[in-house]
């Protein structure tokens, strides 16, 4: 007699094997059989090649450019954003760089400009007034001070506008030169080759 629960093993029958399709033969893809082309992962940049950016440096470069509303603290931070990311990132190290200098073009520029408008204003506006039996020469200098104010105001405009659009180029992950900037040596090294 036996004590205890009795066990009864079941086997299931095996699985059916499933039909399998056919391998299909594709056609070889063209840049496959290129010697020089290597999967994305695995390519290799030359130093002067900049890749597709990431979301974080294409605002990061943005930021930059953007930077130009505020003045010498938007240089400074600019200079910042230039030299943090010179061995991180290609494009965003360009892109700063490209703003920074062009910050520093146009910050000189309007320093410059307002020195002049105010050596004129002190200068012609005050021999005009004393003069102020000579009605010619007080419209003359009132005109002239209008159209140095007005090409002054135009001129920033201008640069905010040339920001604004390498701004726009840079979250769409595009390069962007400023006007009147020109290439750097490096660039026209990497040209030339």
């Amino acid at each position: 007699m036996e004590h205890g629960p009795r066990v009864i093993r079941a086997t299931a029958p095996p699985a059916p094997a499933l039909p399998q399709a056919p391998a299909q033969q594709y056609p070889p893809a063209p840049y496959l059989e290129s010697p020089s082309y290597q999967p994305a992962a695995t390519q290799a940049t030359t130093p002067g090649e900049l890749h597709a950016p990431g979301p974080y440096a294409r605002v990061l470069a943005a930021t930059a450019h953007m930077l130009i509303l505020f003045s010498i603290p938007g240089l400074i931070l600019a200079a910042l954003i230039w030299f943090s990311h010179r061995g991180h990132s290609r494009y965003v190290a360009e892109q700063a760089r490209q703003a920074v200098l062009w910050q520093l073009r146009i910050n000189s520029v309007s320093l410059i400009s307002v020195l002049v408008l105010l050596v004129v204003i002190f200068t012609q506006l005050g021999e005009a007034i004393g003069q102020a039996k000579d009605s010619v020469s007080l419209t003359v200098v009132i005109v002239a001070l209008f159209a140095t104010s007005v090409l002054l105001i135009g001129g920033m405009l201008f640069a905010i506008a040339s920001a604004v659009i390498g701004a726009t180029s840079s979250l769409l992950g595009k390069e962007y030169r400023y006007p009147f900037l020109g290439s750097s040596r490096r660039s026209r090294r990497r040209a030339k080759r």
